[in-house]
């Protein structure tokens, strides 16, 4: 049924379909007995008050169901790029604050479910849990990525331990932020992992350099 009218309404456009409305409602209506005592203008007003009324009333139920529609079309596609991860950190947060800015009612599962996945990145799940509470606030949704980074640079610099080694801080802070923002699949995720792992435990020995040397020439062939 709504095929049909959606065909009506491109073919004929709203005065069409309100004139089939009109004619629909209306047919027998001049056989009331009130109408005989009306006389041929007061017949007439009444007759455009009547179809002023069915063409508002049409407008109206046009109007609420473009408003009803209008992010659930789109929706469902933004949380499947979502789920197969954008090109950057960055894009994947700026699709979780249009999913979350949406008035798809959907939106809070397609959000918990996104954060369950296996590959999601932590920066990722951290913005999801935040976009949560703002939407259960009924707030609007904005600065994840910023906010996310700043928490997580505090975590970082306050669980690290101290070191002699000056190059210590910066290249932990660099690798372990790293490790926050991208996916679990990206392909040097592991690798960084493994590095992350070697040089708290047993510092820059030969294994965590030739892993960051591996590491280096990587990222210069991505770039």
């Amino acid at each position: 049924m709504e095929r049909l009218w959606k065909a009506a309404f491109a073919v004929g456009g709203v005065a069409a379909i309100g004139a089939f409305v009109f004619w629909s409602l209306y047919k027998q209506w001049l056989s009331l007995p009130i109408f005989s005592q009306l006389n041929q203008n007061q017949t007439f007003v009444v007759m455009l008050v009547f179809l002023g009324l069915t063409f508002l009333a049409l407008l109206a139920a046009f109007a609420l169901h473009a408003t009803k529609h209008k992010d659930t079309d789109d929706i469902f596609p933004l949380y499947e790029k979502l789920r197969e991860g954008l090109h950057s950190p960055e894009e994947n947060i700026a699709q979780i604050e249009r999913i979350s800015n949406s008035s798809d009612p959907k939106k809070e599962k397609y959000l918990r479910e996104a954060a369950s996945l296996s590959s999601i990145s932590f920066i990722e799940v951290d913005a999801i849990n935040h976009a949560l509470e703002e939407i259960s606030k009924k707030k609007e949704v904005a600065n994840l990525k910023e906010r996310m980074r700043q928490k997580e640079m505090a975590n970082i610099q306050e669980m690290l331990p101290d070191s002699d080694d000056p190059l210590f801080k910066p290249i932990m802070v660099a690798s372990k932020y790293w490790r926050y923002v991208n996916r679990k699949n990206h392909p040097q995720y592991n690798k960084m992992n493994n590095f992350i792992s070697i040089v708290l435990v047993k510092g820059f020995n030969e294994e965590a350099l030739a892993l960051s040397k591996e590491l280096e020439n990587e990222f210069r062939s991505i770039s």
